[in-house]
């Protein structure tokens, strides 16, 4: 088998990946398990699936516009659609909806199957030997970035592009020559439109590399040959964007657009280089060991989340390999300069900046797991060629004594640092330190080391990567094939807001829930929404949201429905449709909504006090005034006026002396509840001097109730909101809290009618719209220590309609959205206004009113408003990536150009 395995090398590996990926999938291929998970970082459940199923059915109608408004919250998808150029990813479009999992396993296979190729040919030139590329293949193919950030199916490609792009460049350091640098040219290219931020890290580690690798190869003349291969490797990167023309507009928009503009902007320099609290450091040691030490999926307690910080495991060869190499002769300095850029990526949070955006992650943690493999390689190299004994030995002693002390220690300070340790995990990973630490010391026979050693030494990483890598997957809530065919988004929804389509041809957004995990189900189902997950105009969100004063799980979810109901309504919300039964769309029944139908277990309301899609303001509001309200009072305001979205500042920065915001009647009854606790359970209350109110929790189980009996709602349009605000600057984190409510119809504490809400810094304010006819409402505080609340009350609205009136009688007509236009004819009696267009704000929209170009503006805090003058106003606005068409025709120019360069006979010519 050991001759095989070196006769067959490449043939081994492939075998060797493809046992493997049965092994650690085999559940989802042959059992009942789904390959789409619904906990932490659930991407391929609430976002790669909506994303092909829509793609899927624009694909299918050959609808190929800029902007879709009728699957999901609408979004520019000319980007999206281009990364599907790239072939694996086309080839789950084929697959379609009701395939999706089994599109997705194939494509994670050849995912792995190409990758363990690419990275063998990049090991095998650069070792210069088969056998040593094929151990540092396999753990990189099966490394716990691969197999964890693989979950999301557009980052598993995304290192097999990677892997691609450093065998292409391992290429071209050897051997040189136009058409090597061709292919890498394409490469970048097709990573580019696939997806810009994993081509950002990986552009950036090229470059390293290129320095690190001319310098550590010792040729003649390196600082000079560093300076032409930096060159050469920036006009490649050049080339590749020439290419991918196409897309580059629309990239920079996207990522202008995103919310990683705010995180690049909004960091100062001491908080880049302050070092990480002790947790973390003993959270990236113990990921050297495994993704899963100390826990999998929700069940994780390191720090910072599961995906985000650092994934370090390759195998357990790496510590021999840099403790092996750190002594061989020759190779300590490159080793020690190599620990120490890969500590300093780890030491701050600058890395992250830099490659990534976001302080809080470390997402390039792909390099450093790529390094451990060809430190693997350089050690498999000299077991294979010649040992240096004295290194050899050092390692097996000192490498057992690292290891396990290291982990020793992880698992005393597992209390002080709060960690769930597996011990499992410590068991196997001591267990695989000693087999390795055995299998190294045979290699001192010669006979064993031909015959035995790499049929051996294959088969336990084999054995360590399964062991390694399956809680990863198996540890974590997926779906079943059953919730699959019948949960989440097939569940009838699309059935319910295919009906709504047939019998409403007119503009209007639907709500579907409040799920994170089906914040998509507009994409999936082809509706237009009031929610979405990862849109492409987050920026908007993120504004709308912050006017709002809507708390969001974070900057890439905007879910919104029928509790944030004036935002609801202003957003053009019109339908709810609900599972069977829903306690709090029951209770609004009488107030805010009538049912108007039922398909199957779902059931269709329709908004009371619905919005033209399109509608007109006559008074523009100050943006100081406005800011200074809270977040009630922002929406309520926003139905007699309207904001410039650049004048909103958070409530916080604004002057607490600015006159009201609008002229609205505030005959609402308000009811001050800091007096009115009673039941109090685990907790003591603290009144402060400035009227607050501080809670402490003091047992297992701290809570108080409210008594609302007196306070019913049952008129039509009367609702009541809570409002819980918090003193901001005793937030630290995120502090959660859970609400119980009872009413008549359903007196006792029950889970359909409570919910887990959030207070944090940024979000201090809950507004809780309540049932109708509530009795109680209980506030349980968690693990809450303490929470000190400036203001809490109950505000009655006693006529919602009247609030909603003027702007529902807005004149409009034949208001559609076609070919990425927006369309409709409007009527302005006595003067004119602002039409307020309930589509997300981008510098893409272009406004024409009769005919003649019009200004757009940013209004309430991410809509499109147009000004328009007395009488009949023909609007349209127009959807359009700029430059587009010329990018298409530059990248098909450089593309042929580039092939032609491919396939001319241009003589070799070996650099050095």
């Amino acid at each position: 088998m050991s001759s095989f395995i070196r006769k067959h090398t490449r043939t081994t590996l492939l075998a060797a990946t493809a046992v493997l990926y049965l092994i650690l999938y085999g559940r989802f291929l042959f059992g009942d398990a789904v390959y789409m998970y619904s906990d932490v970082g659930s991407d391929s459940l609430s976002s790669s699936y909506p994303i092909i199923v829509m793609l899927s059915r624009l694909f299918g109608t050959r609808t190929f516009n800029y902007y879709t408004l009728w699957d999901g919250l609408g979004a520019d998808t000319t980007s999206t659609f281009l990364q599907y150029i790239n072939p694996l990813k086309f080839l789950i479009l084929l697959f379609g909806r009701d395939n999706f999992p089994i599109g997705i396993l194939l494509v994670v296979f050849l995912t792995h199957m190409l990758t363990a190729l690419f990275a063998f040919g990049f090991f095998r030139r650069l070792a210069k030997n088969d056998y040593a590329a094929l151990l540092p293949s396999l753990a990189w193919t099966f490394s716990s970035y691969m197999v964890v950030w693989g979950q999301n199916y557009s980052y598993g490609m995304c290192m097999l592009m990677f892997t691609m792009i450093m065998f292409l460049l391992q290429c071209f350091l050897l051997s040189g020559g136009i058409r090597r640098a061709m292919l890498l040219v394409l490469g970048y290219a097709i990573f580019l439109i696939s997806n810009y931020y994993f081509f950002y890290m990986t552009a950036a580690v090229s470059a390293l590399y290129v320095i690190l690798y001319t310098f550590y190869a010792g040729e003649e003349g390196k600082f000079a040959l560093t300076f032409k291969r930096l060159f050469m490797l920036l006009a490649i990167g050049i080339g590749s964007v020439i290419v991918s023309a196409v897309s580059v507009l629309p990239i920079i928009m996207s990522f202008t657009g995103s919310a990683r503009t705010g995180d690049a902007t909004s960091v100062g320099i001491r908080q880049l280089i302050a070092l990480f609290d002790w947790k973390t450091y003993m959270t990236f040691l113990g990921r050297i060991f495994s993704a899963n030490i100390f826990g999998a999926g929700n069940a994780f307690t390191g720090s910072l989340n599961y995906y985000e910080t650092a994934l370090l495991s390759t195998s357990i060869l790496f510590t021999f390999a840099v403790v092996y190499l750190f002594f061989r002769r020759g190779t300590f300095v490159k080793t020690l300069f190599s620990l120490l850029i890969a500590a300093g990526l780890l030491a701050v949070p600058l890395a992250g900046f830099v490659l990534t955006f976001n302080i809080h992650a470390q997402r390039y943690s792909f390099i450093i797991c790529f390094a451990e493999c060809i430190a693997i390689a350089f050690l498999m190299k000299d077991l294979d060629e010649g040992i240096h004994k004295a290194p050899l030995v050092l390692s097996g002693i000192l490498t057992p004594v690292i290891t396990i002390g290291s982990l020793a220690l992880l698992y005393i300070t597992k209390d002080r640092f709060a960690f769930s340790f597996r011990n499992k995990t410590l068991v196997l990973s001591a267990a695989c330190v000693v087999f390795f630490t055995v299998l190294l010391f045979l290699h001192f026979s010669e006979k064993l080391r031909q015959r035995l050693l790499p049929a051996i030494m294959l088969l336990v990483l084999i054995a360590e990567l399964a062991v390694q890598n399956m809680p990863s997957l198996y540890d974590r809530d997926f779906l079943t094939k059953e919730g699959f065919a019948h949960n989440f988004y097939n569940d009838g929804t699309q059935d319910a807001s295919a009906k709504i389509r047939t019998e409403d041809e007119s503009l209007y957004r639907i709500c579907t829930g409040l799920d994170y995990d089906i914040a998509n189900e507009g994409l999936v189902d082809g509706h237009n929404s009031v929610s979405v997950y990862s849109n492409t105009n987050a920026a908007s969100l993120v504004s709308l949201t912050r006017a709002a004063n809507v708390y969001q799980k974070s900057s890439n979810f905007f879910i919104v429905g029928y509790p944030q109901y004036y935002l609801y309504t202003l957003l053009g919300g019109k339908y709810l449709i609900t599972d069977e039964p829903d306690f709090f769309a029951d209770t609004y029944e009488e107030s805010l909504f009538k049912k108007v139908d039922e398909t199957g277990t779902n059931r269709t309301f329709e908004n009371v006090n619905a919005l033209p899609f399109g509608y007109v303001y006559e008074n523009e509001l100050n943006g100081a005034a406005f800011s200074a309200l809270d977040g009630i009072d922002r929406m309520r305001a926003l139905t007699t006026g309207y904001v410039r979205t650049e004048e909103i500042r958070p409530k916080d920065e604004a002057s607490s002396g600015n006159k009201a915001a609008s002229d609205f009647d505030r005959t609402e009854k308000e009811t001050d509840l800091l007096k009115k606790i009673h039941t109090p359970n685990d907790i003591s209350l603290e009144e402060n001097k400035d009227h607050s109110l501080t809670i402490y929790s003091n047992g297992t189980d701290p809570y108080f109730l409210y008594d609302l009996s007196g306070l019913n709602t049952s008129k039509k349009n009367q609702i009541q909101y809570l409002t819980l605000t918090a003193d901001p600057d005793t937030l630290g984190g995120e502090s959660q809290i859970q609400i119980f409510l009872t009413t008549k119809k359903h007196p006792q504490l029950c889970p359909e009618l409570s919910r887990i809400y959030y207070l944090s810094h940024d979000y201090p304010e809950l507004n809780i719209l309540l049932p109708d006819q509530v009795q109680d409402i209980r506030v349980d505080l968690g693990n809450t220590a303490a929470i000190t609340f400036r203001e809490m009350k109950i505000t009655t609205i006693s006529n919602a309609a009247s609030d909603f009136e003027a702007l529902a009688k807005t004149d409009i007509k034949d208001a559609l959205f076609r070919d990425d236009t927006y369309s409709a004819t409007v009527y302005t009696k006595d003067k004119g206004g602002v039409l307020c267009v309930p589509l997300l704000y981008s510098e893409n929209w272009k406004a024409y009113v009769n005919g003649s170009k019009a200004d757009l503006m940013n209004i309430n805090g991410g809509m499109l408003g147009v000004t328009l003058e007395k009488g009949e106003n023909r609007v349209m606005i127009r959807y359009a990536v700029p430059y587009f068409k010329v990018g298409m025709y530059v990248s098909l120019a450089a593309l042929v150009g580039v092939l032609v360069l491919c396939v001319i006979p241009f003589g070799r010519k070996k650099e050095g």
